[in-house]
């Protein structure tokens, strides 16, 4: 069995791990990282680098809007933007960009 954190690191160093919105204290600094965070295979704790599936990376490529779905940025946004290749894609267009509630 094994557990999967998305982990967060503030710019004062301080790592914290959430499992959803209600779990993330308050922070004192902006935030330096967001990562996911295993212990599969091994008995201690490790970064882990999920790929995203290479038909949402070109469909984000050819979009003409990017909506953001409903929910918390640390239980829908953040999970998403940390997938290899994602973050990269989005900040790099210029489309427009919609959260939706």
């Amino acid at each position: 069995m094994f557990s999967l954190f998305l982990m967060m690191e503030e710019a004062q160093q301080r790592l914290l791990a959430f499992l959803a919105r209600s779990s993330v204290p308050s922070l004192h600094s902006r935030i330096k990282g967001v990562f996911y965070m295993s212990s599969e295979g091994r008995n201690l704790l490790h970064e882990v680098l999920p790929s995203a599936n290479p038909a949402v990376l070109d469909q984000l490529r050819n979009v003409d809007c990017i909506m953001y779905a409903m929910g918390s940025l640390f239980s829908s946004v953040c999970p998403s933007l940390v997938l290899l290749g994602i973050g990269d894609i989005i900040s790099s267009r210029s489309c427009c960009k919609v959260p939706t509630y």
